[in-house]
């Protein structure tokens, strides 16, 4: 059992990508008594100084495999390789499993957008954002382009040392074919009480589990029933806040030009090649030492 100073260690990863649905395969992971899945779901212990202080709490003991599922770790590979290595060794990186997600790199990125717009911490349109990217790239803090790069990043994993340890699947493939999708997964962790795949669901743009939107359509049917004038000032600014945010990404106003799209295909040209290479196989494919993907 994987563990050091008494905290259990994962031994089964989601590692990307954002936006792909791998919160929606962990939940289904999850239902399976061999597995126990982080209480935080998303430890993100490996992007952090002290992961085992991260770790602490977060899975059953009696659990044969132990699932992070933190997106984020496939394009950190550069911070968080080197911590699996200390934390885990390699004979227990060697018995682990990895899995990951792909989805069309720009509709990846489109959804991660979206998903900020809805949050709050994107404060332009979709419109303009695709725009900046595709001229300009990522600005400092932002990871759209850096998520949707999968070509650089699984290079890196390739180069990890375990790459036959990774198993890769395109979104569209996984939901398309929920069922032998989960089954697969099931033979390959000798879990033989996996649900089935029918609740995977591939979210649009974090829109439909958003806290942010369920208020927001709370609110359009409050205003009705009440009327804004009869709101404090500051209620009806939070409210109309929430309102626009939701027109906004749910509304329809959600395609890009055929220009902004040919520019961000260029930028994600191999990332694109890479995606449709796994997306054209059949079930989970195994990463080879030069980040290609293959048949198992």
């Amino acid at each position: 059992m994987p563990h050091s100073d008494n905290v259990l260690i994962p031994n089964l990863y989601i590692v990307g990508s954002p936006k792909s649905g791998t919160s929606s395969l962990a939940e289904e992971l999850g239902r399976s008594t061999d597995v126990s899945l982080a209480r935080s779901v998303e430890t993100r212990a490996f992007l952090s100084d002290d992961p085992l202080s991260a770790l602490d709490g977060e899975f059953r003991i009696d659990a044969r495999w132990r699932l992070d599922a933190t997106p984020n770790y496939l394009s950190n590979a550069a911070m968080v390789l080197p911590k699996l290595r200390q934390t885990m060794g390699s004979h227990a990186l060697n018995s682990a499993w990895f899995l990951c997600i792909l989805r069309h790199p720009i509709d990846r990125l489109v959804s991660h957008v979206k998903h900020n717009i809805v949050r709050g911490s994107e404060r332009r349109s979709l419109e303009a954002t695709l725009g900046a990217l595709a001229e300009f790239g990522d600005r400092p803090g932002e990871s759209y382009l850096l998520e949707s790069g999968y070509s650089s990043s699984l290079r890196v994993w390739a180069d990890s040392g375990f790459s036959e340890r990774i198993r890769l699947s395109s979104a569209e493939n996984l939901y398309r074919n929920r069922v032998s999708s989960l089954s697969e997964l099931g033979e390959l962790l000798e879990c033989s009480d996996l649900p089935n795949g029918e609740a995977l669901r591939l979210n649009t743009g974090g829109v439909a589990k958003s806290p942010l939107l369920a208020r927001a359509m709370a609110s359009q049917g409050y205003l009705k029933r009440v009327g804004s004038r009869a709101l404090p000032p500051h209620m009806r600014r939070r409210i109309q806040t929430h309102v626009h945010r939701f027109n906004t990404v749910a509304g329809g106003q959600d395609s890009t030009s055929t220009d902004l799209r040919s520019a961000l295909e260029l930028a994600l040209e191999e990332s694109i090649a890479i995606w449709r290479m796994t997306d054209e196989a059949q079930g989970w494919q195994t990463l080879t030492r030069d980040g290609l993907p293959r048949n198992t």
